[in-house]
């Protein structure tokens, strides 16, 4: 979980300010909030983050920024209120 998140959750951080989406962790459990397109964004980006980190791959805000860009330019899933992942 630790690579996911980033020391300090800055992992999370960063994937909160580049969606505008709120992100909150319990355990390992990650839950995600917001307008639907935050959300989506949030959740698409965080979905690319989960796979980095299962592949046993260093994550870091860099990352974080580069998987969300590429994210955009595949176009986005779509999602409404609020979701949560674990």
């Amino acid at each position: 979980m630790l690579t996911l998140a980033g020391v300090n959750a800055e992992n999370l951080v960063e994937l909160a300010k580049q969606t505008g989406a709120k992100i909150a962790q319990r355990g390992e459990t990650q839950a995600v909030r917001g307008p639907a397109n935050a959300v989506a964004r949030a959740i698409q980006t965080a979905l690319r983050m989960l796979d980095t980190a299962m592949q046993e791959m260093p994550l870091t805000v860099d990352d974080v920024i580069r998987l969300g860009i590429d994210g955009a330019h595949d176009g986005g899933g779509q999602a409404e209120g609020n979701a949560a992942r674990h």
